[in-house]
């Protein structure tokens, strides 16, 4: 049975709720749980572990640890051990020494060494969103620390479920607006770019050969925007549904776009999230640059599409059999421009290899 509060106890818990409930998106609120977790029970370190698909750690939080050790561990943890019988029993569970405990496997190389330990569900509406995890409270964890952090993760279930909430009403928003720009740009832009396409077309039959195949050249280029444009109106029209996976959202562009081409395209995806949603987006649009100019220029059979996911960057790969060129001397067309900012902007790095004759290999590497 779980000892009475005191004043004390009771007056750091509802200090402690202020900071978890004004956190203002879900990363935040996850950041504060654990910081405030840490701070209210005196422990050295704390994390919370998001419990993914399939019953291992997708997301991993944690407050303690300098960069060094981190880099010096190498992975995070994915829900083994006493973390893996959290999980498992979805119940409290606070020992005083770790290793004791029949599940413990151990700390791998360069982990620092740990004693007591106090892990907490995390529970978000009817389901456990993750746990929470306290060690190295000096003097071991008391049953008053499991009761003020129990109290904790039932106010940051709250928070998450009201950040998710907001995070649904957002996109449905966005989804709205989105159709609203995608009917303006074919209403407007694009038909006003077929009109001048035709045009030219129509005055290059009325002038000597050389300047006819100028104006033939830059129709060309306008017949690449508009079909760019339309690739970003049925974007803006479709944005995915809320609950598709990035693998699975990831696999429906790229049949979507091999589909007028002789190509076959294929995806090899280690994960079926990317470590940060607001990175999806981006490298969803990335790929795309990428597969679209394999696909119109390079006469290729065969795309292949690498994306992995580590735990400071996303790697993707854009593969082809196609003819090759030399990169230093390539004119860069629009779309090479486009993929090339999209790249800085997320202050990435872009590589291009590639010779006549024997394909094109793109590799974008961005910070997670």
């Amino acid at each position: 049975m779980v000892s009475q509060l005191d004043n004390t106890d009771i007056f750091d818990l509802m200090s402690a709720a202020t900071s978890i409930v004004e956190a203002s998106d879900l990363t935040a609120i996850l950041d504060e749980l654990v910081a405030t977790a840490v701070t209210t029970t005196g422990a050295r370190y704390g994390a919370l572990g998001v419990i993914g698909g399939h019953g291992t750690l997708s997301e991993f939080h944690h407050l303690g640890m300098d960069p060094g050790m981190v880099a010096s561990i190498g992975h995070l943890p994915v829900g083994k051990g006493v973390l893996g019988t959290l999980i498992r029993t979805g119940e409290p569970l606070r020992l005083d020494e770790i290793t004791d405990h029949a599940d413990s496997v151990g700390f791998p190389p360069g982990h620092p060494t740990m004693g007591s330990f106090l892990g907490v569900p995390v529970s978000a509406g009817d389901k456990i969103f993750g746990n929470l995890y306290l060690t190295e409270k000096p003097g071991g964890f008391t049953e008053a620390d499991e009761a003020i952090v129990q109290g904790l993760a039932t106010l940051a279930g709250s928070a998450i479920n009201t950040a998710r909430l907001n995070e649904r009403i957002n996109e449905l928003a966005i989804v709205g607006e989105r159709e609203r720009i995608a009917r303006d740009i074919h209403d407007s832009i694009i038909q006003d770019l077929f009109g001048l396409g035709l045009g030219l077309q129509g005055l290059a039959m009325r002038i000597d050969a050389r300047a006819a195949r100028e104006l033939n050249a830059t129709v060309d280029k306008i017949d690449d925007v508009i079909t760019q444009l339309r690739s970003l109106i049925f974007d803006l029209s479709h944005p995915g549904r809320i609950d598709e996976t990035a693998r699975g959202s990831m696999k429906r562009l790229l049949d979507r776009l091999a589909e007028p081409y002789d190509a076959m395209v294929t995806l090899n995806m280690t994960v079926e999230e990317l470590p940060e949603s607001r990175f999806a987006d981006d490298i969803r649009h990335i790929v795309q640059e990428a597969v679209s100019n394999a696909l119109r220029h390079s006469g290729a059979g065969r795309v292949t599409v690498d994306i992995d996911s580590f735990h400071d960057c996303v790697v993707l790969s854009v593969a082809d059999d196609g003819t090759g060129f030399d990169p230093n001397s390539v004119v860069r067309g629009l779309g090479m421009g486009n993929l090339e900012a999209r790249v800085e902007r997320l202050n990435g790095e872009l590589s291009i290899r590639s010779e006549h004759g024997t394909g094109t290999v793109v590799e974008a590497r961005i910070p997670a």
